[in-house]
């Protein structure tokens, strides 16, 4: 609900890629020839087969591996991130997957709620970032919002980890209220390293490892790890059972699992979704993996000026013999200029198209479609697409406007209950202002602002509106200024 969403003020996050089961421009194209076989990390946002960043992967054949246990596609939920290897059709939106892996980043417990007023999440010492494309599911009854979450709740993180600490979740899973002996785990980079006292840090959290096992013949700062605990926490510090190696950037020769063994071969192509960590005047890092640049890269959507740290991209290109990527492409995501909240007006499953508050908007490849509704015992679909929507439905839309087809593109579409009493929400720019006469214009819809006073409604001001909408008119109850 958009009354729910606190907009994240110091990172500029871009929209995150998402893809809908519903199919887009190409999706029934004939079978074409493969490419070769790809390792590609990104977020599920679709099912009926795995959807990931527009490409529909077949998985009749995939083996699952489910945080190191054999496991199936039905473990799998929208918004975590896998690491899927595998081929893509020459059309670009059809592959075949012939292994998928899930690793949680965090699955521990929550010491601080800190949604309402930064948007963020403290679980196990890491600061859990949520934006609007987050998803959260709850095997809690009675919890929907990330602000219903509370202190010593166990949840299960999946997202982009900077690995120092902050993490840009994709997906958070309430499991229970409470730890129930569950077994504690947390990824990050060693700092603070005491070999007398036998612990360390990972971002906020300290470690103790006296009675750990370790899977490689040392332990030194700079080491991506994670960490796994049955004993849980004493005096706020995690007694850590057992410590798995997870990168490979030392010489050293260790034996150990690492979490980039599949891209390890100089020459592989690989292709992956994630938060820039940190940028040089010819590289950048991004999940963990040092990319370099030059002329010859190509960007999407944007430019090498817009890179910058928080920033969400994907990128493709080949591994050096060091292990370092040599970048090919940086796409960039197109940013949501409008968010709805209401009923739908119109569906047209030929046309993937829907219509809410007289405005037409284009699903595509690129749409994540989501079911959520589950009042009065309905189960909610699992494989959503257009179909499966009708005039009525109330759902949440993000879109952005693409100047080259001039239509509305929709990112996100989410089907939701309908309780009868649900405020119609509109978020985006002003860009007329008649408010002395009782009206502003947003997106092409006109609101009015007759019952609002003592607001500034300059134009360009980005606004969150709710109210009610009838007969071609939004009229507002209440008017919330968004951060600048």
């Amino acid at each position: 609900m958009f009354a729910t969403k606190k907009k994240l003020i110091y990172v500029s996050l871009m929209a995150l890629g998402l893809v809908a089961c519903g199919g887009g421009d190409g999706g029934d194209s004939e079978p074409a020839a493969q490419s070769s076989t790809k390792t590609i990390t990104g977020v599920i946002t679709g099912f009926g087969s795995i959807f990931i960043d527009g490409v529909e992967y077949e998985t009749g054949s995939a083996d699952f591996d489910i945080d190191g246990v054999p496991g199936s596609e039905d473990d799998l939920e929208i918004g975590m991130v896998v690491t899927l290897t595998g081929t893509v059709d020459e059309n670009g939106v059809t592959g075949t997957a012939s292994a998928v892996h899930f690793s949680a980043e965090i699955e521990g417990l929550i010491f601080e709620n800190n949604y309402l007023a930064d948007g963020s999440l403290n679980v196990m010492g890491q600061r859990v970032v949520i934006n609007d494309d987050t998803t959260l599911e709850s095997e809690v009854d009675g919890v929907s919002t990330f602000e219903q979450l509370e202190e010593n709740n166990f949840v299960e993180v999946s997202g982009f980890s900077s690995q120092r600490g902050e993490i840009y979740a994709t997906h958070i899973e309430l499991k229970s209220q409470e730890r129930d002996e569950r077994e504690l785990e947390v990824k990050g980079r060693i700092e603070n390293l005491d070999q007398n006292a036998m612990t360390f840090t990972l971002g906020d959290l300290l470690v103790d490892y006296s009675q750990a096992s370790l899977d490689m013949s040392d332990i030194a700062n700079e080491m991506f790890v994670e960490v796994e605990s049955d004993q849980g926490l004493s005096e706020g510090v995690l007694l850590a059972s057992s410590i798995e190696r997870e990168d490979d950037d030392s010489d050293e020769d260790d034996d150990h699992d690492d979490d980039h063994d599949d891209h390890d071969d100089d020459g592989e192509e690989v292709e992956f979704e994630g938060v820039v960590m940190s940028t040089d005047d010819d590289s950048l890092v991004i999940n963990g993996y040092i990319a370099h640049y030059d002329d010859e890269t190509e960007f999407e959507n944007g430019s090498l000026d817009d890179l910058g740290e928080g920033i969400k991209i994907k990128v493709e290109g080949e591994l050096d013999e060091n292990g370092e990527l040599i970048l090919d492409e940086v796409k960039f995501y197109s940013e949501d200029e409008l968010e709805l909240e209401g009923r739908l007006e119109a569906v047209d499953a030929d046309a993937k198209t829907v219509t809410m508050m007289g405005k037409v908007f284009y699903l595509n490849n690129m749409t994540s479609m989501r079911d959520d509704q589950d009042d009065d015992g309905v189960t909610p679909v699992r494989y959503f697409d257009v179909s499966d929507l009708s005039v009525g439905d109330w759902v949440e839309i993000e879109a952005y406007f693409d100047d080259v087809n001039e239509r509305y593109i929709a990112t996100k579409l989410e089907r939701e209950d309908d309780d009868g009493d649900e405020d119609w929400e509109i978020e985006g720019s002003i860009e007329q202002d008649f408010s002395m006469s009782g009206w502003i214009s947003i997106s092409g819809i006109s609101v009015d602002v007759a019952n609002i006073s003592d607001v500034s409604m300059d134009v360009g001001r980005k606004v969150e509106i709710s109210g009610v909408y009838s007969n071609g008119v939004f009229h507002a109850d209440e008017i919330e200024l968004e951060d600048d």
